[in-house]
């Protein structure tokens, strides 16, 4: 049996750094692409493909390509879009 190799840590998202440039934008209004709303609570985020939404904080989120990241004003907002809370950060 062949041995695998260990997995290659990752490299941190480039979306990351575009998220705390757009979280300085006056023109994002209440809907900011950071981790965090001005109180300090995490952000409700989804991938515009598939079904789940998370907490911005939530180790999923790394997975969510640049292209595809949809960020949601609240929990009511992605449930209206058709998504579907994680398993995993239960938001």
């Amino acid at each position: 049996m062949a041995r695998r190799r260990p997995a290659r840590p990752l490299a941190p998202p480039a979306r990351l750094l575009i998220a705390s440039v757009l979280c300085a934008l006056p023109l994002l209004g209440s809907v900011q692409a950071c981790g965090a709303d001005d109180a300090g609570a995490p952000r409700i985020v989804a991938s515009s493909v598939r079904v789940p939404f998370h907490y911005s904080t939530c180790n999923r989120v790394r997975r969510i390509p640049e292209d595809k990241f949809v960020v949601f004003e609240n929990r009511e907002a992605a449930l209206a879009a058709g998504h579907e809370p994680c398993k995993l950060c239960q938001p």
